[in-house]
């Protein structure tokens, strides 16, 4: 009996446990799926977008594991890209821009080796520019765009260029003082003579002038030139018959400022003429009369406003200004002086304010009045 009990007992507990060995032996199992995370790379320059990524178990297209991209939207930047300094785009995404070695430039347009002084600073050498080293000189080169002008250049005494830019040109420079070109024998241009007729000494006028030999001999008076000539043309004009200018009979009928007077010249109809201009120094000069002043213009020819009792109706422009730093001006020469002629004393004098206009014309150029000359005018 006790044996049957224990049988089944046994047989009881057996089923259990072939139940366990039989689920423990199933093939069935639980897989774990591995995934990845992909970034972004729209600009297929090989780096991702650190903020547009997807978990995936395989790369899909347009997606890599790099996520250091700082602008997925242009493939030139990248980790590792060549920076480019100066242009606010950090092309290698460390973060900032390269900052810009510079170099201060010299201008050397006509690449003689002399600069006019004109700098640029960059970190690329210009078109036409140079490192200081590179030049003969930073500066002093007066036209730039000509290599045959410099400070070293030698002076050409008859070409109106100055040449070696030391302010003079031609015959004003003194490298040209024993030129050839430079002598009064060689002068393309009529000289008017004075007319004056009278001889002094230091003292007084004298009845005769001295013969040769005898002292204050050689005065202007003994000697003989062109002696001055005019055409009264009848039509409000003057010719002079040694220069061949023409000029207004009239001065103008008021005064005006330097700045008007070329422009009231080039609106003057007179003799049914119209290539008016203002006359320079030398030419306005040339049809003084010295046979006996005041005025010193011959005025059987050449009117003049008024009796001149008034000192401004005594000065005429020329087109020639006066140079000179504003420190050097007084009350007769302020802001942008030009020099006038005075019909009534003779003289040459610098001036500002309102003065009167004799305009001329011709048909070639008597006189060449250059800037050099002007700064010669008044010493």
């Amino acid at each position: 009996m006790l044996a049957l009990f224990v049988m089944l007992i046994f047989a009881m507990v057996l089923p259990g446990c072939n139940d366990s060995d039989s689920d423990d032996n199933d093939n069935s199992t639980d897989e774990i799926t591995e995934t990845t995370a992909w970034y972004m790379d729209a600009d297929s320059d090989g780096y991702g977008d650190p903020d547009i990524s997807i978990e995936a178990e395989t790369q899909p297209d347009g997606y890599v594991a790099d996520n250091t991209d700082c602008d997925d939207s242009s493939a030139g930047i990248h980790p590792g890209a060549t920076e480019i300094c100066g242009d606010d785009i950090d092309q290698n995404c460390d973060g900032s821009d390269l900052t810009c070695e510079t170099t201060v430039y010299f201008k050397d347009a006509d690449q003689d080796g002399y600069s006019d002084g004109t700098t640029q600073e960059d970190s690329v050498q210009p078109d036409g520019y140079y490192e200081a080293g590179d030049l003969i000189a930073i500066s002093g080169d007066c036209d730039d765009s000509n290599a045959a002008v410099n400070p070293e250049a030698a002076e050409v005494c008859d070409d109106g260029i100055d040449n070696d830019c030391n302010g003079s040109a031609d015959c004003i420079d003194d490298t040209c003082v024993d030129d050839t070109s430079c002598k009064d024998a060689d002068l393309t241009y009529p000289i008017v003579d004075t007319n004056q007729g009278f001889c002094y000494d230091n003292s007084e006028l004298l009845t005769n002038c001295p013969a040769e030999g005898e002292a204050f001999y050689g005065q202007d008076a003994q000697y003989t030139g062109n002696v001055p000539s005019y055409t009264d043309n009848w039509d409000g004009t003057v010719t002079d018959n040694v220069t061949g200018l023409i000029w207004t009979q009239d001065i103008s009928s008021y005064a005006m400022p330097w700045s008007d007077a070329s422009s009231y010249c080039e609106s003057l109809t007179t003799g049914d003429y119209t290539d008016w201009r203002l006359p320079t120094v030398k030419e306005l000069w040339s049809i003084r009369d010295f046979s006996q002043g005041w005025p010193w213009v011959d005025t059987d020819y050449f009117y003049l406003v008024g009796d001149g009792s008034e000192l401004g109706q005594h000065h005429s422009w020329t087109s020639n200004l006066y140079l000179v730093e504003s420190e050097y001006q007084n009350e007769q020469v302020i802001g942008d002086p030009a020099f006038i002629v005075n019909d009534w004393t003779g003289h040459i004098k610098a001036m500002s304010g309102s003065r009167f206009v004799r305009a001329v014309r011709s048909t070639t150029t008597v006189w060449h009045q250059r800037l050099c000359c002007q700064r010669r005018l008044h010493g």
